[in-house]
């Protein structure tokens, strides 16, 4: 039991050994099992905000419209390519077979979440290193991000309020206009390294709906602030 009074030291322990912070303890590696009320905590604690649908998608796409079936890195569902190979399992160095630029179900090892721009090399282009349009990693793939619905940003959610560094007595967010039970208005896009591979079209919405508590494998999130 975790008194919430003291401080909490945190740590990797990838290979389950009882021992912190080793080579492949995986610090390197994509945050999952991370649920949605956990996420906006850690967000409002470090002073950012949650990602908004919209700005996932400008990330994604940038200045350019949308075309059919168009992933994160410029392409269609086709131009994905999952890993056949993988090396330095949850260390800095964990690398993949250099034709693959993605990951995704069935296809991919199944091995994820992956270290995080682990589709990236020297020379890579957008496509082959799994980058977005501003060289953004791993939006498409690796772990589903939750993001603040199209619907909630229209009614409440404004891009102004980031996170304060404070808590409420029991831990969770106090961010001003952000979903405030957690679930509502905040659910992933983006696929991961075991969903299909359609859902990293930068358009799916299939899984925006509200969750419950559950950490999953394949869920993480990921931290904006708007620009001055």
């Amino acid at each position: 039991m975790i008194d919430p009074t003291m401080a909490i030291t945190f740590m990797c322990d990838a290979d389950g050994d009882g021992i912190a912070d080793e080579a492949d303890d995986g610090a390197w590696v994509a945050a999952n099992y991370v649920n949605a009320p956990n996420a906006l905590a850690y967000l409002d604690w470090c002073g950012l905000r949650p990602m908004s649908e919209r700005e996932f998608e400008k990330a994604c796409r940038g200045p350019g419209l949308p075309v059919g079936n168009d992933v994160p890195t410029g392409g269609n569902t086709s131009s994905v390519i999952a890993p056949i190979s993988q090396t330095g399992l949850n260390t800095a160095t964990e690398n993949v077979d250099a034709a693959s630029n993605g990951s995704y179900g069935a296809a991919s090892l199944n091995a994820g979440p992956f270290r995080c721009g682990v589709f990236a090399e020297a020379g890579a282009t957008r496509a082959s290193a799994g980058a977005t349009y501003y060289g953004i990693m791993d939006l498409g793939g690796n772990v589903a991000e939750y993001t603040v619905s199209a619907g909630y940003l229209s009614l409440i959610f404004q891009r102004r309020f980031h996170g304060n560094g404070m808590l409420t007595f029991i831990g969770t967010h106090d961010g001003l206009t952000w979903p405030v039970d957690g679930f509502t208005g905040y659910a992933p896009r983006g696929g991961s390294w075991s969903s299909i591979v359609q859902d990293q079209r930068v358009s799916d919405r299939r899984l925006m709906f509200p969750f419950n508590a559950t950490r999953f494998a394949d869920r993480g999130f990921r931290g904006v602030r708007r620009a001055p």
